[in-house]
């Protein structure tokens, strides 16, 4: 039995990422699923068409996509460069054999085997339910579970970046299956994408130095780093080799859109260029034809991806200009950056930065009847890709039952919290001295345990610098990944328990000062009369109503994300809170002053909690529907509305739900 335990456990992990497309009723795809898709099936063909699918040329009076793939007519060859064939066989195959349910379980059971490996190898004192303690935590506190049900390769991202944290700083604790294992999932998480490729190249610099600069062995970490950039060359090669069959089919390069070009236009700078450089010679560059397009308004994706004659740059190109555009790429980007190096270097910082705090689950939530709209996208393979996508189409609608803002600030703040954490923990003797004294020399457990998390970090904002200043800042491409800060802090608290006397004496010593201070206050002749001493019931009762306030946001958010409007959902979450604070004012509270009849008792709280909760519930219903800052984060209406209740629910409770037996002190 004891050797199924790990399996179990990373089974039990793969259902606990997936709970967001149980949740929704399937998984979810985007508009660029359709393109890895036909790529998949171009691969697919060119397999099974070898060794003619490498041999064969297109000549005149051919006619295209006859021999020997016909896929190859569904490509255009500028733009699908950037979509991976190798995750395209994946989500195809998949879809074939099960369905996108098959992609989703593969996808999240690749991401709990690395978490599961980064848990064991960092922890292996920990007892076993704290992984699965771990992988829950992750999946309610981050977006995980969202990524790892998307039928985009965006999951791995954070996949291959555990992957690579773990060839270079855990590879000693590893088996040697789990090494050639961790080597083929790196390898095709950097071949799928190159946002992912470019990553991994900074994350073995940095690493590197990392490593060497904590005391690890030169040797050692030559072995280790040696083998991640095997990893990034079998990725390189893998896509190279794709591309040159290509061209040998069909005499076309396969290329992608001019990215970059597009960001250092919507910068600034590159657009200060190029009206320069078109002012000199209007046909030095193929985008001096839409120099007109360009202004102060155009973004990256505009220029793009825009059909409007007036806004638009590669979208509304011919095929001639297009490729012109691409080729004509470095040399615009070096012209940029030898005209004005200092402005686009701030405007890159700023994309870094912007990119690392904007992390919004939004595309994974897409409605699936957005891909009826139009006249192409119905034609396309997503609505076949979709489960049971015949649900979805008008009246009906499969909107998925989650609220972008709350998940924005909920995922927010257990990113801060867990940053929070992470500096503070590191911050103790036992890390200061691992690392001042060089640990990993001596394998030291803090030193492997700050080494791990830091390269886990580092991943984190060398993906927001590569997508940030290479493409732009979206959401999309840093949520991806972001996960990988809380499930630092988790590893952290497993691998690194503390005693928790130091906080029980901090507690009581802020207790003291405050009570100190309350004191104080009583023997004031105005205000001190009113005040009762915090240690009686005041204060048990406060410390019961944030119990309370905790059940009551928690069930109203799970609520609002089941679908839930927020009145409706407040309706719901107040009853479980005020069941909740009944039993623990009775136990806690009022001990002393129980009704022999508690279901007089509980009669009589629930009408002053009645009361109490119709106060709260007029603050929290006129702040949601007057002011749109509540309505957008109805946790701060809620918290004014609990306020407004306290003193009626004091009160009331005190002298009349448990007026009996002997006062408190």
């Amino acid at each position: 039995m004891r050797r199924f335990a790990p399996l179990l456990s990373v089974l039990a992990a793969t259902l606990l990422i997936m709970a967001v497309a149980f949740v929704d009723g399937r998984p979810s795809v985007f508009y660029d699923s359709h393109s890895y898709d036909v790529m998949g099936r171009n691969l697919i063909q060119v397999v099974q068409e070898f060794p003619r699918s490498v041999e064969f040329k297109m000549k005149p009076g051919v006619k295209w996509g006859d021999e020997p793939v016909t896929t190859d007519r569904l490509i255009d060859s500028e733009v699908e460069g950037a979509r991976s064939p190798f995750y395209g066989v994946l989500l195809h195959g998949a879809w074939q054999i099960g369905t996108l349910w098959l992609l989703a379980a593969i996808q999240s059971a690749l991401a709990a085997w690395v978490g599961y490996l980064l848990w064991r190898t960092l922890a292996p004192q920990a007892p076993w339910w704290s992984y699965l303690a771990l992988v829950g935590a992750v999946v309610i506190g981050s977006s995980l579970s969202f990524f790892a049900t998307f039928a985009m390769p965006d999951v791995f991202a954070g996949i291959g970046g555990g992957a690579a944290v773990l060839l270079l700083s855990q590879v000693d604790r590893l088996k040697r299956a789990e090494k050639i294992g961790l080597f083929a999932l790196l390898a095709y998480s950097l071949a799928i994408h190159k946002s992912h490729l470019a990553t991994a190249v900074g994350l073995l610099v940095a690493g590197y130095a990392l490593l060497m600069l904590m005391g690890l062995k030169r040797e050692v970490l030559l072995r280790r780093a040696g083998v991640v950039m095997a990893a990034i060359l079998v990725a390189w090669m893998s896509g190279l080799v794709f591309g040159s069959t290509y061209k040998i089919r069909t005499g076309l390069p396969l290329d992608h859109p001019p990215f970059l070009f597009a960001r250092v236009l919507a910068d600034g700078p590159g657009r200060d260029y190029l009206h320069m450089a078109c002012a000199k010679d209007n046909n030095v560059y193929a985008a001096c034809f839409f120099a007109k397009n360009i202004n102060s308004h155009s973004t990256e994706n505009l220029i793009l991806w825009s059909n409007r004659r007036n806004l638009g740059v590669f979208n509304i190109a011919n095929r001639a200009t297009r490729v012109r555009l691409e080729d004509e790429e470095p040399h615009f980007v070096l012209g940029v950056l030898e005209h004005e190096p200092l402005d686009e270097l701030g405007a890159a910082l700023g994309n870094w930065g912007r990119q690392l705090i904007y992390f919004e689950v939004d595309d994974p939530l897409r409605n699936p009847a957005a891909f009826l709209l139009g006249r192409y996208w119905p034609t396309t393979a997503l609505p076949k890709l979709i489960p049971n996508f015949d649900a979805c189409r008008p009246p009906r609608s499969c909107r998925p039952p989650f609220a972008p803002q709350s998940l924005a600030w909920w995922h927010g703040s257990v990113l801060v919290a867990s940053l929070l954490f992470l500096v503070w923990r590191f911050s103790r003797r036992d890390v200061r001295s691992a690392f001042s004294f060089r640990g990993l020399k001596r394998n030291d457990e803090a030193a492997r345990v700050l080494a791990t998390v830091a390269l886990l970090l580092i991943v984190v904002a060398l993906n927001a610098a590569v997508c940030g200043m290479l493409s732009g800042p979206f959401a999309r491409y840093q949520a991806r990944l972001v996960w990988l800060t809380p499930l630092a802090a988790g590893l952290t608290i497993c691998a690194l328990p503390m005693s928790l006397a130091w906080a029980a004496d901090f507690a009581r010593r802020a207790f003291g000062a405050v009570n100190g201070l309350w004191d104080r206050m009583r023997l004031q002749p105005l205000v001190g009369r009113f005040l009762p001493p915090l240690n009686g019931h005041l204060m048990r009762f406060g410390m019961v109503g944030a119990l309370g306030f905790v059940v009551d946001g928690a069930v109203l958010e799970a609520m609002i994300y089941l679908g839930m409007n927020p009145i409706a959902a407040r309706a719901v979450s107040f009853p479980v809170a005020v069941c909740a604070t009944w039993m623990a004012n009775r136990t806690f509270t009022f001990p002393d002053r129980i009704e022999q009849s508690r279901v007089r008792e509980a009669s009589t709280y629930v009408a002053v909690q009645l009361v109490g909760g119709a106060a709260n519930f007029a603050v929290y219903s006129a702040l949601v529907h007057s002011l749109p800052m509540f309505a957008a984060w109805p946790i701060l209406a809620l918290a004014f509305g609990a306020v407004a209740g306290l003193a009626i629910n004091y009160l009331g409770s005190k002298h009349i739900v448990f007026r009996r037996g002997v006062t408190a002190p």
